[in-house]
């Protein structure tokens, strides 16, 4: 069974989120210097933001080969690419969306009928939508947490007997 046209994968604007984390992978022709003039660049451009509270930033890899194409697709064959892997609060609004069309589904109880052909019982609805939710609050919260100062204790030593 296709799936309609644009259903693959949820969208997101990436600009509107803070990122946790980065990886950005680099395969063929690439020099370790122009990676890290790279990443700096793009940490003093200022044009993504950061979470404060996650200090790790940007994780690299490189793979010296140059990126392979299958035979007969319509991709061209390039000497070097980069892969950015990110972890982004952006994806909140995504949910929401879900969340919006999940509630308009669930006041009509769209899912009851399926459920019970599958021997659950329609309170299960109830679980999934308190599970989104609480994702969604989460989100917000790591959105916009602020960085607090780290509490140090004094704990006594085991050679100071």
């Amino acid at each position: 069974m296709k799936r309609p046209e644009g259903e693959e994968l949820k969208t997101c604007d990436p600009r509107h989120g803070k990122y946790m984390a980065v990886c950005l992978l680099y395969r063929g022709d690439v020099v370790p210097n122009d990676v890290n003039q790279a990443v700096a660049n793009i940490k003093t451009n200022r044009s993504i933001q950061f979470v404060d509270w996650s200090p790790t930033g940007f994780k690299v890899g490189i793979n010296y080969r140059s990126p392979t194409v299958v035979p007969g697709s319509e991709v061209a064959k390039v000497p070097r690419a980069v892969c950015m892997l990110a972890n982004t609060t952006a994806i909140r609004e995504a949910w929401a969306r879900l969340d919006h069309k999940f509630d308009l589904m669930y006041a009509k109880r769209a899912f009851a009928i399926i459920l019970m052909f599958r021997g659950k019982a329609p309170r299960y609805l109830s679980r999934y939508f308190l599970g989104l939710l609480n994702f969604l609050v989460l989100c917000r919260y790591l959105s916009y947490k602020k960085k607090e100062p780290v509490k140090t204790s004094t704990v006594p030593s085991v050679n100071s007997r």
